[in-house]
């Protein structure tokens, strides 16, 4: 299969997916049976999407350490969809037990953006090259505000419960440390865009603006939800499905438009190596991709080059 096609094929499952998991969201049914079934089929679409997506960078991705952060990105996603799952089948007799799941929806919220960053600024590194102390500048200032939102309960410095509404999650006052988990991530987002726009100009590659579009949509639906726009909540509400999805959408298409450097593209490498005849095989020694005239090799004379 071509490259062009195996892209329509996975650009076209892809939106299967996402298009069947957003009328799941919409459909309703009156037995509980059916209902329960549309709402844990929903989130194990996404699961499956972003397991396979994790998978797939393993075999893609050249980099080591950009290759890492978008793994723990997609791990992420899936641990934030698993989360969402549990909460909404906590019963409302478990105040406890459902706060602590909205406490850990901010373990992938906090660090999405940080390691997109992170992944952002990595991705023109030379191999060897020593980014640990750039890595942990943004991972610890990140672990720290996550600790912080998962000792609310000891400080409320996060969220704040008055008198006799500590067990009702949904009588709350945001606090100065829920402002500064909102800049911090506003800032990740916002930097990572400056970020691949620098890095998209400096390429002089083709639809290198791509990644910045999901970026602005995640950027613009934030402000949005922050200051509590009704057609948001309506609309585009679910902040688990709407993030993850556009934050994917950010690192595929930086992979897309090859800002992100990937092990495929054979025919292109090939083409642009001027001069260069050569050709690769499989291990039947049937011809895959060649650039050039590349000499008609008999298949002894191919047996006998791999075997010295």
């Amino acid at each position: 299969m071509s490259e062009k096609k195996k892209f329509t094929v996975y650009i076209g499952s892809v939106a299967l997916c996402v298009s069947m998991a957003v009328v799941l969201h919409y459909v309703s049914f009156t037995n509980p049976y059916l209902q329960s079934i549309c709402h844990l089929l929903r989130p194990f679409i996404y699961i499956g999407l972003y397991l396979v997506w994790a998978i797939s960078f393993q075999k893609r991705i050249i980099q080591k350490e950009p290759r890492r952060c978008l793994i723990m990105i997609a791990v992420m996603m899936v641990f934030w969809m698993l989360v969402r799952m549990c909460k909404f089948e906590i019963p409302y007799e478990m105040p406890t037990a459902l706060r602590y799941a909205w406490y850990l929806y901010y373990i992938p919220m906090i660090l999405i953006p940080t390691l997109g960053l992170n992944a952002a600024l990595l991705m023109d590194k030379e191999e060897g090259e020593n980014t640990k102390n750039q890595s942990a500048c943004l991972i610890i200032p990140a672990l720290c505000l996550i600790f912080a939102v998962l000792t609310n309960d000891l400080h409320q410095k996060v969220f704040y419960f008055p008198k006799g509404f500590f067990f009702s999650n949904g009588v709350y006052e945001y606090r100065f440390i829920f402002i500064l988990i909102q800049i911090w991530m506003m800032l990740c987002l916002m930097i990572m865009e400056v970020v691949l726009m620098r890095k998209s100009a400096a390429s002089g590659r083709k639809w290198t603006w791509f990644p910045v579009l999901p970026g602005l949509l995640l950027l613009g639906w934030n402000l949005c939800h922050i200051l509590g726009m009704p057609f948001i909540k309506a609309y585009v509400g679910d902040m688990t499905a709407v993030c993850c999805f556009l934050m994917a959408a950010i690192y595929q298409s930086s992979i897309i438009c090859g800002l992100i450097p990937i092990n495929s593209r054979y025919i292109e490498l090939f083409q642009a190596a001027g001069g260069l005849d050569a050709e690769i095989t499989d291990w039947s020694f049937k011809k895959c991709y060649h650039s050039g005239k590349f000499l008609d090799i008999p298949q002894e004379v191919r047996e006998t080059l791999l075997v010295g």
